[in-house]
């Protein structure tokens, strides 16, 4: 087993500027989320501990996406992506692998100044989920930009 200490993220450096570590109210801020597989699921979950105020988009939906979707009265658009479809939106989540959409999505959100996060891909990425850990009021988040995967997986009890 390999330990890691505080030296080990000094080859993070490079990103450690780019990012400021912020919570953001979702209050009256829409969100769309691009895609109906696995990913986006999870990336629904998340969302969802936060606010419900959600749409999403995709061809297909998978069983798990579509009850997510029912059991939270939020709203689904059966089809691909269009262009203008993230017209009226605050942040919009590209949850897919295809990865021309994340980048024409991400060059269209330059326009209208909404936030954007492509899952994997952090060149269309204005912002990335961290892990978090949520309690009643109590809010821990934490980010090794994508290093260190083994701390996706720690637990803490309360």
């Amino acid at each position: 087993m390999e330990f890691y200490t505080l030296h080990h993220l000094d080859s993070f450096k490079s990103l450690e500027m780019s990012y400021i570590p912020i919570v953001l109210n979702l209050n009256n801020r829409k969100v769309l989320i691009v895609g109906g597989g696995d990913i986006a699921s999870n990336k629904l979950e998340r969302v969802l501990n936060f606010t419900k105020n959600i749409e999403v988009i995709s061809k297909d939906f998978s069983p798990r996406i579509v009850n997510l979707i029912e059991n939270n009265s939020l709203s689904k658009v059966s089809r691909g992506y269009r262009r203008g479809d993230i017209n009226g939106f605050d942040i919009v989540i590209v949850a897919t692998n295809d990865i021309s959409l994340q980048k024409n999505i991400f060059e269209e959100s330059r326009e209208k100044k909404i936030l954007v996060n492509s899952v994997d891909e952090v060149e269309y990425c204005d912002f990335i989920f961290p892990s978090v850990i949520k309690k009643g009021d109590f809010l821990l988040s934490f980010s090794t930009f994508g290093h260190l995967l083994f701390f996706q997986n720690i637990k803490i009890y309360f």
